[in-house]
């Protein structure tokens, strides 16, 4: 998919690893797992330090070209105007729950749970059609759900 869409690439290089190095000591399979976590925990700071809303934004816009020109117009403008909502993303807690009413088609709620992975996110609005519209984006991660307030009726 990153060849389709612009983006960049964060590459870090860590420091050497010697054989002075506490994760190096013990047998071999204890040394790889040690490595594995330090790998998890350096890539999580990574994905932490890069994964923001201004990265997610232009993946968040290209989940609407393809619903129409007015939807895709609406899409850019909301990111535009709210700077990519990346204040009021970076206002939410990273882990629990939260509730997101009136989404409108999305791109809020969608960039938002982009960004905080371990959020889990419900958003609503009154609109049915604007419910589908943000439901059926392809990049929805599993920590999004889209409900209609009033699915029962």
């Amino acid at each position: 998919e990153f060849m389709l869409r612009k983006g960049r690439v964060d590459v870090q290089i860590m420091p050497r690893v010697t054989n002075e190095n506490p994760l190096m000591e013990g047998d071999a399979n204890t040394v790889a797992k040690a490595m594995r976590q330090y790998y998890v925990e350096q890539y999580g700071q990574l994905c932490r330090d890069t994964e923001t809303a201004d990265y997610y934004a232009d993946l968040v816009l290209h989940n609407y070209i393809y619903k129409g020109s007015d939807i895709e117009r609406r899409a850019r403008k909301n990111l535009k105007h709210n700077g990519n909502y990346r204040e009021a993303i970076a206002a939410l807690p990273d882990n629990g729950e939260f509730r997101i009413d009136n989404c409108g088609q999305g791109e809020f709620a969608l960039l938002a749970a982009l960004v905080k992975k371990d959020l889990q996110i419900t958003a609503t609005d009154s609109d049915a059609d604007l419910v589908d519209i943000a439901a059926n984006c392809v990049s929805v991660p599993q920590n999004l759900k889209y409900e209609h307030p009033n699915a029962d009726e």
